[in-house]
Order: structure tokens, then sequence, then C-alpha cells
């Protein structure tokens, strides 16, 4: 199990709010991490994305080889997720945020 640190910067928040659809900064932070890397130890034969779905994370990793993951965030990465959505109709969004998840590669592996 690897605890990967997440970090969702000023500049994902901005991103995220210039984007016409208010692109999520969490998903844009979780783009950010060398997924493919980490799972195959080849930094390029991944090439995974991120879907939200209904509120769930879900790593795609486009491989018949691996099978998708999904995320789980922590409490306070889902209150930002909450603060952001409701910050389109306020003037003042949610500030940068840090958290944690585990990731297990393991689980991305398809049986024979």
């Amino acid at each position: 199990m690897h605890k990967i640190k997440v970090r969702v910067t000023q500049a994902l928040i901005d991103k995220g709010i210039r984007n016409h659809c208010y692109c999520c900064p969490v998903a844009l932070a979780l783009m950010e991490i060398p997924w493919s890397e980490l799972i195959t130890g080849d930094p390029n034969r991944l090439k995974p994305s991120i879907q939200v779905l209904d509120g769930h994370f879900i790593l795609e990793l486009n491989s018949l080889e691996y099978k998708d993951a999904e995320i789980s965030l922590p409490t306070s990465a889902e209150e930002f997720i909450t603060k952001f959505d409701h910050s389109k109709l306020a003037s003042r969004g949610p500030r940068p945020l840090t958290f944690e998840i585990g990731f297990n590669p393991e689980t991305t592996k398809r049986q024979p």
C-alpha cells in the first residue's frame, strides 16, 4: 500500500474555475500523480485518466493488462469538493488543500 500526498494548489483551483464546466481541482490534482510509473514502473506504459461518476473518482487505466480502480477520498477532500461546487454561486471558493490517499497497485492487475 502506497501513501500518496495529493496537493490541490491555488493554480489548480484557478484552472478549474477557468474551465466553463468548473473542472474539479481534486481530479486535476489526481492527474498530476505519476500513475503509470507507480503501477508499472514505466512512466510511459499507461495513459491513465480520472473520471468522476456520481461523486466517485475512477482511475481509468485503458489497458487490457490492468483494470480500473476507484480512488477513495478522505473527508477533507469531499468537503473541499462541496465547497468548490457551492463557490460557483458565491464569490469565494475553498482554499488550497493537501491530503493523502492510500493506493495499492496490486489491485489494478487483471487475473489471468
